[in-house]
């Protein structure tokens, strides 16, 4: 962010925190005003003599809905922040096993290459097909863990 719009946004904030300390502080002296007029007025006789009615039930104060409002914003900011950490890190997951992959795949196809000549001419044949067919899975692995990843990586993360 820019200096001069955080300034300016710090700015309002304390405007706006300001404005509604001074209504508070407000609403807080005409309160204590009212209450302390209230028993001098209880100190003065009735005006007239009407039964007393009782003063209305306290209702309950509700702490539940604060606490829902709390649980459903801690659930949006996991969402919010894991969702997309969980879409990057398969994606990177399937990269790195595809690298694996990949490496195997070197491996078996370096050994598939020394044995070529004497899979021709000697009795290396069965060693020398078992490596070329490891060599082709492993890439099969090595290409679909690449192309999932690609996909992966172009959906949104949700």
């Amino acid at each position: 962010m820019e200096p001069n719009r955080f300034g300016r946004k710090l700015g309002i904030g304390v405007r706006v925190a300001a404005r509604m300390a001074k209504e508070r502080a407000a609403k807080a002296s005409a309160a204590s005003a009212t209450q302390a007029a209230a028993p001098r007025a209880a100190t003065a006789p009735p005006p007239q003599s009407r039964p007393a009615t009782p003063p209305p039930p306290r209702t309950p104060k509700n702490y539940v809905e604060p606490a829902r409002r709390v649980g459903e914003g801690t659930r949006r900011f996991g969402r919010a922040f894991f969702g997309p950490l969980k879409h990057v890190s398969g994606t990177l997951w399937l990269e790195i096993t595809g690298l694996f992959f990949a490496l195997f795949a070197t491996f078996f196809g370096q050994n598939a290459w020394r044995t070529r000549s004497a899979a021709l001419h000697g009795p290396e044949h069965v060693h020398f097909l078992l490596y070329v067919s490891v060599t082709l899975v492993f890439i099969y692995f090595c290409v679909s863990s690449f192309v999932k990843a690609s996909r992966r990586g172009k959906r949104s993360a949700q």
